[in-house]
C-alpha cells in the first residue's frame, strides 16, 4: 500500500515489520513496516490481510500471489480487455466472480468545447 492511502486509513504502522520489495524493475527498496490484520470485504467475502507500507508506488495497493493463492484467485481475459476474477473464501468455501473493465486512456481535449441543442 502507497504511504498516502495508510496515512488516510489511520492504522497503525508496525515500523519494526519492515521487508526489503523487488520490483518488476529489479530495483529494491525497503518498506516502512506493516498492517497487522487489516479487515478487507472483496465480493462480499472477508478476508484479513497483512500489509506492507511503502512510501512511493505507481499503484494505491498492490494484491500479490500471497493474496493470490490464499483465495484461489482465478482470472478470465476477454479479447476486449475486459476480465472476470473469481475469489475462493478458504474458509467458508464461498465463491464471488467480479467483473472489471480495461483501462481507458483519457483523451486529450483540444480546441473549443462546442455544445448543441440551442
Amino acid at each position: 500500500m502507497r504511504q498516502d492511502i495508510w496515512e488516510k486509513t489511520c492504522l497503525p504502522l508496525r515500523s519494526d515489520h519492515n521487508l526489503t520489495m523487488e520490483s518488476a524493475n529489479m530495483s529494491t527498496d525497503s518498506t516502512m513496516g506493516l498492517l497487522q490484520n487489516v479487515r478487507m470485504v472483496v465480493g462480499g467475502i472477508e478476508f484479513f490481510v497483512q500489509i506492507q507500507v511503502t512510501e512511493n508506488a505507481s499503484y494505491e495497493m498492490l494484491l500479490g500471489r500471497p493474496f493470490h493463492t490464499h483465495v484461489e484467485l482465478l482470472t478470465k481475459h476477454f479479447k476486449n480487455g475486459d476480465a472476470h476474477i473469481t475469489i475462493k473464501d478458504p474458509v467458508t468455501g464461498e465463491i464471488a466472480t467480479l467483473p472489471t473493465r480495461s483501462r481507458q486512456k483519457k483523451k486529450k481535449r483540444t480546441g473549443v468545447n462546442v455544445m448543441s441543442g440551442f
